[in-house]
């Protein structure tokens, strides 16, 4: 089924606000190796290399509490 236009340009301005772009440049072979590891994975590009970056609480969009003080 067919978008129309209004829906697309809801759908891009709600993705424009909530996320943001990185682009990388990398050589072919690199790019080569990130897909086929990801693909083995059955992974997306972006899923891989977030699982390989952010810590393990940032994966899932949660919320954490990094200060050290103790609440009584």
């Amino acid at each position: 089924m067919a978008q129309s236009k209004a829906h697309i340009k809801a759908s891009n301005k709600y993705r424009d606000k909530t996320y943001k772009m990185i682009q990388i440049t990398c050589k072919p072979e690199q790019a080569d190796f990130i897909r086929s590891a990801a693909a083995a994975e059955g992974l997306s590009i972006t899923q891989y290399i977030l699982r390989r970056v952010l810590p393990e609480e940032l994966q899932t969009g949660q919320k954490t509490d990094t200060s050290t003080d103790e609440k009584e």
